[in-house]
């Protein structure tokens, strides 16, 4: 992905810039290091800094070794992190929750067009992200259609519930399609399924998550103040994060008989391997 992105920067793809390939390394890092530290509660990270900056930059060295020498991508590696940039990371992502965290970005839903010389009630307002319905008598059918959503949709990718009216909205949108598409293995893994991506207003839950339904498609569920407040590249990141690690790992056969293998055995986590192991 921080190829994709990179390659689109240089090409001058509208919307794309150089510092998308830094967010995007920099949201994957992170979230490695956060799972390293933690064993996946990723919140605790805060709690340990320093642990979590040094796993960060032991993860970056790995992540560098790996390009290519004259890639492109070397020049665009963050910094490496300290404890100081860990608590930052965390008080930008504490403020983006607690701060106008509405779900501005979800469409609310609408009742259809009424039929002519019909009368249509005021639909109530909802900010729960949940589809408000009309009262009606359990003793008599309705008239009334109920409210909908409109998705928004490109080819086999779908947003369920944007408010795609709102052109900041809609154009993120298209990238974050784009670039999912244009991902080879994205791409491979998804093959001509359904792609449907629905924000929720999220608090304590993951930013994002992805639950693959087999030959139903793939439904990525995001926050939408992370869709709203943060860049393509940091979006990016944890999409490919949340891909890559789950439901694309699952497809890995192998990898339950590793974990028997390692069940009950301490793991070298890169960064700390000087650490010793608690006692028991």
């Amino acid at each position: 992905m921080a190829h994709v992105l990179e390659h689109r920067a240089r090409v001058g793809v509208p919307g794309a810039k150089t510092r998308d390939v830094t967010d995007l390394i920099d949201t994957y890092l992170m979230d490695l290091a956060s799972i390293a530290v933690t064993n996946d509660h990723r919140a605790k990270a805060i709690l340990d800094p320093s642990y979590t900056a040094r796993v960060y930059n032991a993860y970056k060295e790995q992540f560098a070794a790996q390009l290519p020498a004259d890639s492109p991508v070397r020049a665009l590696l963050p910094a490496d992190k300290g404890r100081f940039g860990v608590l930052a990371d965390f008080a930008q992502l504490a403020t983006s929750v607690g701060t106008n965290n509405r779900g501005d970005s979800i469409q609310q839903p609408s009742l259809p067009p009424a039929a002519p010389g019909a009368t249509q009630p005021r639909l109530p307002q909802s900010h729960t992200g949940v589809a408000p319905r009309m009262p009606q008598a359990t003793d008599a059918p309705s008239a009334q259609a109920d409210p909908v959503l409109v998705p928004f949709k490109s080819g086999n990718f779908e947003f369920t519930n944007l408010k795609h009216t709102d052109e900041r909205y809609r154009d993120k949108a298209i990238r974050i399609i784009e670039l999912l598409r244009k991902h080879d293995t994205i791409r491979d893994y998804v093959g001509d399924r359904s792609v449907r991506i629905t924000l929720h207003v999220r608090t304590t839950e993951t930013p994002a998550d992805v639950i693959d339904r087999g030959d139903d498609g793939v439904d990525i569920n995001l926050a939408s103040y992370y869709f709203e407040k943060y860049d393509t590249g940091y979006i990016m990141g944890m999409l490919a994060h949340e891909i890559g690690l789950h439901p694309l790992a699952s497809r890995n056969t192998r990898i339950p008989e590793e974990e028997d293998l390692y069940r009950g055995m301490p793991l070298m986590v890169p960064g700390l391997e000087t650490l010793k192991t608690p006692a028991s």
